[in-house]
């Protein structure tokens, strides 16, 4: 997985291109309309607003994970102009 920041104030056919250039599965959002992310085809939504009972309730017990630094942990769009 990566983070990657989005702007909800970009415009939909914008959103769609990142969502399908970076094969999106998942949204972690705060206090957004997810009707958006479910036009661009996005099912599974973590609103952490919304869901914060559920993840209160999940083990603050840091994960068993092995990772390699060949794993991509973000990714930041630009419009070009910025170098």
């Amino acid at each position: 997985s990566a983070y990657v920041p989005l702007d909800m104030k970009l415009p939909l056919e914008r959103l769609s291109y990142y969502v399908r250039d970076l094969e999106l599965k998942t949204i972690v959002t705060f206090n957004v309309n997810n009707i958006a992310w479910n036009q661009l085809g996005i099912n599974c939504i973590i609103d952490l607003e919304k869901d914060a009972y559920l993840i209160n309730q999940m083990s603050i017990s840091k994960p068993n994970l092995s990772i390699s630094i060949d794993e991509t942990a973000y990714i930041i769009y630009t419009s070009g102009s910025t170098g």
